[in-house]
């Protein structure tokens, strides 16, 4: 089974029990703080087309939302966009693949991802390849993940032993290894638990 059918396989699982889980409002409020902000510091979201990827229920985009961003979600998983249509039902929603989402090239001024990415390995650099594609010149990336070799992901080693929520396809990210591979691309800018990136102009 490939990487994406995995994940999808895994979330049309476990989608009920995950919103529960880390829909509550301490995880929100974690989320607020911790996440959103950092990773969205300094972009000025109000009017920007913003593509949740990966999206799930879409729990970044209630932040989007409030900051007056047009947000569209975007995950594999049927049952995780039919939830999300109904969470967000002013939002466009997309049933569809991260490494060929259909969008035209240049159709957003950013894409977010949480917790997304270390689903993708051994295929990250194609996901981040579509993700330059559809982002408008000067567009930013902005993601938060576990990357190798940081506290998170040392917690995350342990605490993926005892959660029946984790895939045995996640991996952390390679956080050298992108930018290196990404640096004729992307402008990273900013990491605090979270990457933000900017595509360079064309």
């Amino acid at each position: 089974m490939g990487t994406e059918e995995l994940q999808k396989v895994h979330y049309d699982r476990i989608g009920t029990e995950y919103e529960s889980h880390y829909g509550d409002q301490c995880s929100r409020q974690y989320r607020e703080r911790f996440i959103n902000q950092p990773m969205f510091e300094g972009i000025e979201l109000s009017g920007m087309s913003v593509l949740e990827a990966m999206c799930g229920n879409g729990q970044t985009t209630e932040y989007l939302l409030s900051k007056g961003a047009v947000v569209t979600g975007l995950d594999i998983s049927p049952a995780e966009i039919d939830s999300f249509k109904q969470r967000w039902p002013s939002c466009e929603a997309i049933c569809g693949s991260i490494f060929d989402s259909g969008f035209a090239s240049a159709s957003f001024d950013c894409v977010a991802i949480v917790d997304g990415l270390h689903h993708l390995h051994p295929r990250l650099g194609e996901a981040v390849s579509e993700i330059y594609r559809i982002l408008k010149a000067g567009g930013s990336f902005c993601f938060a993940e576990p990357y190798r070799g940081s506290l998170p992901d040392l917690v995350r080693s342990f605490w993926y032993k005892h959660d029946s929520l984790f895939a045995i396809n996640e991996a952390s990210l390679d956080l050298t290894e992108l930018k290196r591979d990404f640096s004729a691309r992307f402008s990273f800018i900013g990491e605090m638990g979270s990457i933000r990136t900017t595509s360079q102009e064309t």
